[in-house]
């Protein structure tokens, strides 16, 4: 009877090539096994040679052809070679509980209990993508074509002050029961009271505007509503 040997450190595997079956693999040929120990051999070797991902292929390779618990015990001391503790600890679990009357079950509990302490946990999984929100859609005064704008309005806004007041003044300079009123006059100058105070409104609302865009196009946010709150005074 063959026997392969794989030196672990503290761990020895002693595995009969006969033994790279299952007892229900009823179906593996002869092929099969030769296949199975030709990679069990290949993973010794590169065991021995210090090529533990390849020695990791090998035995998966040995594993899936034809599966024995030695091969899991195999594949966790390989990975503990490569530092992949977790992987490991799978391995060795895998083989105590594919056999739990092993001889070296005291060994290999006292094993999964030094990596246990060196067990890193698992990375936490990555929160859920969130929808990105739209950017909020924000008014924007241009100050590239139109900043003369807020000054012809500001200027229409003065006009109109002007304009108003001067009509209004016209139909103060008429007293009731004056020569002026005598001879008809007053009539035509109260006439321009109406026009006097819708021409000061129109100014004095142009001008609100005009200074509010003339202030947010600077970007002085402030001075705009100040601005529109009181434009008179600021003549």
């Amino acid at each position: 009877m063959m026997v392969l040997r794989l030196s672990t450190l503290a761990l020895v595997v002693l595995l009969p090539l006969a033994a790279l079956a299952q007892p229900d693999d009823s179906e593996l040929t002869a092929a099969d096994r030769t296949r199975a120990a030709q990679h069990f051999r290949a993973g010794v070797s590169a065991f021995e040679a210090g090529s533990f991902r390849e020695c990791v292929r090998e035995f998966e390779l040995a594993l899936a052809i034809a599966g024995h618990p030695s091969v899991l015990k195999n594949l966790g001391r390989c990975h503990e070679e490569l530092g992949e503790v977790n992987t490991a600890i799978g391995y060795y679990e895998r083989y105590i509980t594919e056999d739990p009357d092993a001889d070296d079950r005291g060994q290999i509990e006292g094993r999964l209990a030094d990596l246990r302490v060196r067990q890193q946990p698992e990375a936490p999984p990555p929160p859920p993508a969130e929808d990105p929100q739209p950017a909020p859609v924000t008014a924007e005064v241009s100050t590239d074509d139109g900043s003369i704008l807020p000054w012809l309005v500001i200027g229409a806004g003065v006009v109109g002050i002007g304009v108003g007041i001067t009509l209004l003044a016209m139909d103060g300079t008429c007293a009731p029961d004056s020569a002026q009123d005598a001879q008809g006059d007053c009539a035509e100058l109260r006439s321009t009271a109406v026009p006097g105070i819708v021409a000061l409104g129109i100014g004095i609302a142009a001008a609100g505007v005009g200074g509010y865009l003339a202030f947010a196009a600077a970007g002085d946010e402030e001075a705009a509503q100040a601005w529109l709150r009181d434009p008179v005074i600021r003549f």
